[in-house]
């Protein structure tokens, strides 16, 4: 499905949720020579002592092998997004003209974060001709189908939880320990056979 040197953008409402949700994949396809393009809607400064959440995720993304001109960082405003829905298809749609993916990933519409749902459902639109991928937030992620398994390797699940350690804000939450992390992903590779993996749903794929 992945074609080498195939543009394939992330997206994300929040800091550390494209890690979190493909970060193994990520890493796999940017090892492969394929161009990654990362945007995250909100920096999400607005709550006290999440100032350097921006420089975090940039951090963190580049650790993934990302560019810094393809990490993109925005400011919709978190919690909200429900209230600014046209403003962001407007974002997807300038995101599409600049870049021309040949693959999205994005939210699960099935999430208890309000704004992974609207980020979901709002991509539908305009990356209506783009192959579209599910990924799955595992402290928020209600219901998951996955039909698209992703092995991983040691390297890239390594790579994985040392781009979300560079969230110190987050230090010491379960969800983004070491053995969370492997735990989903050997439990995902169960199902194929395969030590590590990730899982996603597909949307639709063009072919």
């Amino acid at each position: 499905m992945f074609q080498k040197d195939s543009k394939i953008l992330f997206i994300g409402a929040h800091p550390d949720d494209i890690e979190l949700g493909a970060g193994g994949t990520l890493s796999k396809l940017v090892c492969d020579g394929n161009e990654v393009i990362c945007a995250t809607l909100s920096h999400n400064i607005r709550t006290n002592g999440k100032e350097k959440l921006p420089e975090q995720n940039k951090k963190s993304l580049k650790t993934l092998g990302v560019k810094e001109k393809n990490i993109l960082i925005e400011n919709f405003n978190s919690r909200h997004f429900h209230e600014h829905r046209q403003e962001i298809t407007d974002y997807f749609c300038k995101l599409k003209d600049a870049y021309s993916p040949d693959v999205v990933f994005v939210h699960n519409p099935h999430d208890l974060h309000r704004d992974h749902k609207v980020v979901s459902e709002e991509a539908m639109r305009p990356f209506r001709d783009v192959s579209l991928l599910n990924y799955e937030v595992n402290r928020s992620t209600i219901k998951f189908e996955p039909h698209l398994f992703v092995e991983i390797s040691k390297d890239d699940l390594d790579r994985k939880v040392k781009a979300l350690n560079c969230y110190d804000i987050y230090k010491g939450r379960n969800y983004l320990e070491a053995k969370s992390l492997e735990a989903t992903s050997s439990v995902r590779g169960i199902i194929i056979e395969k030590p590590l993996v990730e899982a996603f749903e597909v949307v639709k794929i063009i072919g």
